[in-house]
């Protein structure tokens, strides 16, 4: 008998379910003026993220005891339904023995009598009994590109993660299967055991990315170069590089939910036509927190040290530029398998080098809600504000923001992540223009992956970004977008 792939899914499926983010001025200062707003944008905090081993989980009960059917591998060859129900069956218990003496059997088959999902989860299955977790990982991803609701089969591949010590990719798939109601309430538990793994976090984190950077408008300046009373802007300027960023953190517990951690982070720009424009940045972080099941909440001193080339045609080389230190409190509740928040708030105090009047200090705070309706879709609000007070009063502000954003995996193989902004930021003082900066901001980002297009864990991802501001001052009114494609990794 052959099965077609429908009938392969549903029979799947249904086993499946069994087992279960004014004046007059010069032209310098004009310059000035605009680079001092792109560089207070840039080093404005982040908004809050959309959200030992236990005994391994079997992905499903045992088969009940009974009478059993001995055949020989001809027979089964000779009857490929039995061969085919007893490797699903054999698939959905994760039993490894048995997928070891069935698989080789059912690729005996003829080529019109096999489909690529049992071929792919049979060879996860051998793979991870095997020790082989980079190929089971593949095989297993290859599966939930195809059949993304083969929840047994997602729960395996994040266990096969978590072997494989990938924790974060690992962690994202256990959430994203606890917020499935249909699985049975021992799996429920299995999958806490892991997540409680995953809190305890005791071995280093280590994660980077990379990003091609083509920005036709890298200084900002307005569509219209007319400011008026005689004033001209700076033509738009390009520039090409890539971005990188580099991280590393480590928790240590101490017992009764307490916990240490510490954070490194590293992330800088070159584009090698525009020089100028390079910087590279580093902080540190380390303090402590509490966490349970449910709750976390992490109180964090940093320091943070900024390189930058100055942005003016006098330097290529990147130089010291600021300095800053302050304090970050993060939080997080689950308030059930399908909702979260997520909370951060910073308090900062910063020094320039070659621009003192941008001395001063900032206080941000950031609020996230997350709902997970399945394991292939998530939702996220959230709002941010961020209190910038400068030396200068038109160098302070107040800037509050709004997201949404909406995630999904497709059939095919394919995934998504939409993202849209607004956001309204006034300044404090009246500045040489003879009037307070008042700006409205609008963004969407956008990003498109294939789940099966991946190399040693990295997943290139397409990414469109657009950004425009619109100002009550000319001088601040611009916009732009970029496509580009983002690698990163977290290991």
């Amino acid at each position: 008998m052959i099965y077609k792939f429908s009938a392969i899914v549903g029979v799947l499926l249904l086993l499946s379910a069994q087992v279960l983010a004014n004046g007059t001025v010069s032209d310098e200062q004009i310059r000035e003026r605009l680079n001092d707003s792109r560089i207070q944008d840039e080093s404005r905090p982040e908004a809050a993220p959309p959200a030992a081993a236990p005994e391994k989980p079997s992905a499903a009960p045992a088969a009940d005891e009974g009478k059993t059917l001995e055949l020989s591998k001809e027979q089964l060859l000779e009857h490929p339904d039995l061969l085919v129900r007893a490797l699903m069956a054999a698939l959905l218990q994760n039993n490894p023995e048995h997928v070891a003496m069935l698989y080789p059997i059912y690729r005996r088959l003829p080529d019109n009598a096999r489909e690529q999902v049992l071929e792919d989860w049979g060879a996860a299955v051998s793979a991870r009994h095997q020790g082989r977790y980079g190929e089971a990982v593949r095989r297993y991803r290859a599966v939930l590109s195809a059949q993304p609701d083969l929840l047994l089969a997602r729960l395996q591949l994040a266990t096969a993660l978590f072997e494989d010590k990938q924790f974060e990719a690992a962690e994202d798939q256990f959430r994203r299967l606890r917020s499935e109601t249909s699985l049975p309430d021992h799996l429920h538990a299995h999958i806490d055991q892991y997540l409680a793994a995953l809190r305890r976090g005791s071995p280093w984190r280590f994660g980077g990315g990379m990003t091609y950077q083509s920005d036709k408008n890298i200084n900002n300046a307005p569509k219209n170069p007319d400011l008026g009373n005689g004033f001209r802007s700076d033509p738009p300027e390009a520039a090409n590089g890539i971005a990188l960023s580099l991280n590393a953190g480590k928790k240590f517990v101490r017992g009764n939910g307490l916990f240490g951690e510490v954070r490194a982070d590293a992330n800088g720009k070159y584009y090698w036509n525009n020089k100028k424009y390079n910087d590279f940045s580093v902080r540190t972080a380390a303090g402590a927190g509490y966490q349970n099941a449910r709750s976390s909440v992490a109180l964090l001193p940093f320091f943070e040290h900024t390189w930058y080339a100055g942005a003016t045609k006098q330097s290529n080389k990147l130089q010291r530029f600021s300095r800053s230190a302050g304090i970050t409190l993060e939080a997080s509740h689950r308030f059930s398998p399908k909702w979260q928040s997520n909370f951060v708030v910073e308090y900062g105090r910063q020094r320039y080098r070659t621009r003192p009047h941008l001395n001063g200090r900032s206080l941000f705070g950031s609020a996230t809600v997350s709902y997970l309706p399945n394991a292939r879709q998530y939702w996220f609000a959230g709002i941010d504000h961020n209190r910038s007070r400068a030396r200068d009063l038109d160098d302070s502000s107040n800037r509050t923001g709004v997201r949404v954003g909406w995630g999904q995996e497709w059939g095919q193989g394919f995934s998504s992540r939409l993202t849209l902004s607004h956001a309204r930021k006034n300044h404090l003082g009246i500045n040489f223009f003879g009037s307070r900066q008042q700006n409205r901001e609008w963004g969407v980002n956008t990003s498109l992956w294939h789940r099966k297009l991946h190399w040693k864990g990295v997943t290139p991802r397409l990414t469109w970004h657009y950004h425009r501001q619109r100002s009550n001052q000319v001088f601040y009114s611009y916009s732009k977008h970029r496509v580009f494609v983002e690698l990163g990794k977290q290991f």
